[in-house]
């Protein structure tokens, strides 16, 4: 199973040009894994997504930056995953985020959101179901 991380960077001009604003600010995306006995699981490029350093002027307002982070789950016997992403940070997604954005800290200057794709299981595609957190409903792809 690969796991797409898309990163939305929205910069609100105005909290850039506020007072009390730093100029440089160091991004980090922690978390912890756990796991059974059953399944082994790893994240590509040791669980971090190097964006380099971005400048105020690498970043627009409204920007898309893309990276990718395979994560692997291997299990020793037939076994249904589920993955839940939860913010430790929340209240800090930047105005206009989606539902399921997760925030970066404050000020409240952008979110990421995590996609997933590729999904296999065996070496087969497999089609996953998702549901969104306090939704009522799930939601896949047609396989």
């Amino acid at each position: 199973m690969r796991l797409k991380q898309l990163f939305v960077l929205s910069v609100l001009a105005s909290a850039l040009s506020s007072p009390g604003v730093t100029s440089a600010a160091d991004l980090g995306v922690n978390g912890r894994i756990r796991e059974d006995d059953a399944c082994g699981i790893a994240l590509g490029n040791g669980g971090v997504i190097d964006l380099g350093n971005l400048s105020r002027k690498d970043v627009p307002t409204s920007s898309t930056i893309v990276g990718d982070m395979p994560l692997t789950i291997n299990c020793q016997r037939p076994t249904r995953v589920g993955v839940n992403m939860i913010d430790n940070r929340e209240g800090t997604t930047s105005p206009g985020a989606i539902g399921s954005a997760l925030g970066l800290g404050n000020p409240a200057i952008g979110h990421y959101v995590i996609f997933s794709d590729d999904h296999k299981a065996d070496g087969r595609r497999v089609y996953p179901i998702a549901r969104v957190k306090g939704g009522t409903g799930w939601w896949g792809e047609e396989g």
